[in-house]
């Protein structure tokens, strides 16, 4: 998984898993969610970010996952 944010742009990338998206769904005027040929999420794009996520807290993303196997 990578997240990568483009300030030029506005945009913040939440990106799975690579692959080739076969469609976009907009989950709102400034989000959309790429999916593969089957469906699959393959990332999420955030448009105009910094009017949402103050540039501060866009500064360090902390991810933890409790994840047992």
């Amino acid at each position: 998984m990578k997240v990568s944010i483009d300030l030029e742009a506005d945009a913040l990338l939440i990106q799975f898993r690579k692959g080739r998206s076969a469609k976009t769904i907009e989950l709102d005027k400034d989000t959309n969610l790429d999916l593969d040929a089957k469906g699959l999420p393959l990332a999420i794009e955030m448009l105009n970010v910094t009017q949402k996520i103050p540039i501060k807290e866009l500064r360090s993303i902390d991810v933890s996952l409790p994840i047992k196997r």
